[in-house]
């Protein structure tokens, strides 16, 4: 678990690593407040489009802009296999947790091979929703499909890029996307990994260019802004939505989320040339993993009751995003204890 969420031990440039880590800790704040919303007034439906219309694409071009690809298949093996220790390790950590915790509130109503095979299924097929297979209906693994997104959707990229040309790597993207949103739900959300491929190329894209790599003034602020919310409206009161699934309006979702993105990215390049740092901002950024993991389980042990607030939406988005950070700072804290461990036993060894 050494890589955040997008990895900043691979990013290619210094002046892109500090508001790379700007743009993942807002990214994640907006994924704790996105699913603290209500669902009872035009307000919050609102917000909550606004937020999920970009909010994990977001992550996407973030998990391909600062990633170093494999240049040859041995080297594509070899991130593989970091890739899979740093990202499906905790996926399943996470799993046997969950499973250890419905089992002792549903033990006494369901046998435990049956609870084992739907609890198999859930991790086999890794979505954030439940959906239908077979005519069966399977639970959601909840927030850890994005890891399991994020690390296929690389490998698939990078297998892209290693087989065709620069100018082909667009087109197989767009295609690979389109086959995606047209897929029933597959096995590891094998079909958002498709359908995130365009996401991918964008970052990839972006990566490459010479803007993005220096100091200057902004240029697409506006039109970025202008993109996402002329598309949003649009598609109003649709929006996308990975986790369930929900593509509306074929590919104008592509663009809104590309305009959120790239606007997230501008305002992310202001704050960074500031006169000063946001360093709790950063800091979220730079551990945006631990984040997540503790917002993948914030509701198993204490439900919701220690941030919300009924009264007050503000302060239940205050509340959970404090104690969230309070659990990643102690996961933290308890990964660096383990490492500085694990290196005295092995000087003793």
């Amino acid at each position: 678990m050494k890589e955040s969420t997008i990895s900043v031990k691979e990013a290619k440039s210094p002046e892109r690593i500090g508001w790379a880590d700007l743009a993942r800790g807002i990214a994640i704040l907006l994924v704790i407040i996105g699913h603290t919303l209500e669902f009872d007034d035009f307000t919050s439906i609102y917000i909550r489009g606004m937020i999920f219309s970009f909010h994990m694409p977001l992550f996407f071009i973030l998990g391909a802009f600062t990633y170093r690809w494999a240049q040859d298949k041995t080297s594509l093996m070899e991130k593989t296999k970091r890739g899979a220790r740093h990202l499906l390790i905790p996926v399943v950590l996470i799993w046997l947790l969950q499973l250890a915790f419905f089992w002792s509130d549903q033990g006494k109503s369901i046998e435990l091979t049956e609870y084992l095979r739907d609890a198999l299924k859930r991790l086999l097929f890794s979505s954030g929703a439940s959906i239908t297979h077979d005519s069966e209906t399977i639970a959601p693994l909840g927030m850890l499909w994005f890891l399991v997104v994020l690390f296929l959707g690389r490998l698939l990229y990078n297998s892209v890029k290693l087989l065709f040309e620069e100018k082909q790597q667009i087109f197989i993207s767009l295609l690979l996307g389109f086959l995606g949103i047209l897929s029933e739900a597959l096995p590891f959300s094998g079909d958002i990994v498709l359908a995130v491929q365009p996401f991918f190329w964008l970052g990839d894209r972006m990566s490459r260019s010479a803007y993005w790599k220096e100091k200057r003034e902004s240029r697409y602020f506006i039109p970025a802004f202008l993109l996402w919310i002329v598309t949003l409206f649009v598609m109003f009161p649709e929006h996308l939505e990975l986790a369930t699934r929900s593509y509306p309006l074929f590919p104008l979702f592509y663009l809104c989320a590309a305009g959120g993105s790239l606007f997230i990215f501008e305002l992310c390049r202001g704050l960074a040339a500031l006169p000063f740092r946001i360093i709790p901002l950063e800091f979220i950024g730079k551990y945006s993993l631990y984040f997540l993991l503790v917002h993948s389980i914030d509701t198993f042990f204490f439900g919701s009751f220690l941030w919300r607030d009924e009264k007050n939406f503000a302060f239940s988005c205050l509340f959970r995003i404090l104690y969230v950070t309070a659990g990643a700072v102690l996961l933290i804290f308890m990964k660096k204890m383990a490492g500085r461990i694990g290196r005295v036993l092995r000087r003793k060894g």
